[in-house]
């Protein structure tokens, strides 16, 4: 599996810092930069503008309608993004437990949008919200997770997959419906490494894109670990924070924080589908 870096292609070099990224049911890939910025880049690279929020984004995801999902560090909140610009405010936690860090959102296959809260880098205090179709928020999980970040749901729709980028791991819950989780269980450890974000291969082999060192790894269903690429210099690669499939292809897309561009690297096999429910009313802030 491993790749030379003269086997990444670039897609763009024109955004803000993105950290989040992902691809929408029309088959255009979308972000947010730090500036709170929204990105629709089309396959062929071309990038114009889905809206600007409040904050700066993490992670992001969209419904069946084209209403985006992001995860704003700048307003503690996962705000919903329609595809006329306007923004609503979608969830900041509970009234008992405010949201401090949204990091990254995934729907299930029954529309519930679950979401990390990644709280203190240095100090275990993350949790799991999950977002009921009807808009309503539940605190689902903890408040001592280590920094709970890139999330991503099994091709069989048994598990919730969890980074812990602190803990150097990743966890998994299992799904017990209408968003509820069981207790977590450690998947894989990964030393040596700050795991970001994930996105699972239909045969369920993980694809993890670090941020320190610059690096992406694939875990295989056996558990075992190996190296994708892997830049020394963090010329190509620089700080990757996200990954997520291009519908169609075997080319898993990333973005690199640590400058403008996106890129891609054909992995020879296709990326799991996605979740795209329909769009449920929610008006008022949760």
């Amino acid at each position: 599996m491993l790749r030379s870096i003269y086997d990444i292609k670039t897609v763009t070099a024109e955004l803000d810092h993105a950290e989040g990224l992902n691809f929408g049911p029309d088959g255009n890939c979308y972000a947010g930069g730090e500036d709170g910025q929204l990105y629709r880049i089309s396959p062929g690279g071309e990038v114009s503008s889905y809206g600007q929020t409040r904050g700066g984004i993490g992670g992001v995801c969209l419904d069946a309608s084209g209403n985006l999902y992001a995860c704003s560090y700048g307003t503690a909140s996962v705000e919903k993004v329609s595809p006329d610009g306007s923004v609503t405010s979608h969830s900041a936690g509970t009234t008992d437990i405010p949201a401090v860090d949204p990091n990254y959102p995934v729907f299930d296959a029954e529309g519930f949008l679950y979401y990390s809260d990644s709280g203190d880098y240095y100090r275990p205090s993350g949790r799991l919200f999950a977002v009921r179709p009807d808009g309503a928020t539940m605190h689902i999980f903890g408040s001592h997770l280590q920094y709970p970040n890139g999330l991503a749901i099994d091709p069989s729709d048994s598990w919730l997959y969890v980074v812990q980028s602190t803990a150097h791991n990743l966890i998994r819950f299992p799904l017990l419906g209408e968003g509820r989780v069981g207790e977590p269980e450690t998947y894989v450890r990964l030393p040596g490494v700050v795991p970001d974000g994930i996105a699972f291969a239909e045969n369920g082999s993980i694809y993890v894109a670090c941020y320190s060192p610059d690096i992406i790894l694939r875990v295989l269903p056996d558990r075992r670990v190996e190296t994708v690429v892997q830049d020394l210099g963090s010329d190509v690669l620089n700080r990757p924070t996200n990954v997520a499939f291009q519908p169609g292809t075997t080319n898993l897309w990333f973005v690199n924080f640590g400058g403008h561009s996106m890129r891609y690297v054909d992995v020879d096999e296709h990326g799991a589908p996605l979740h795209f429910p329909p769009d449920e009313p929610n008006e008022e802030p949760r």
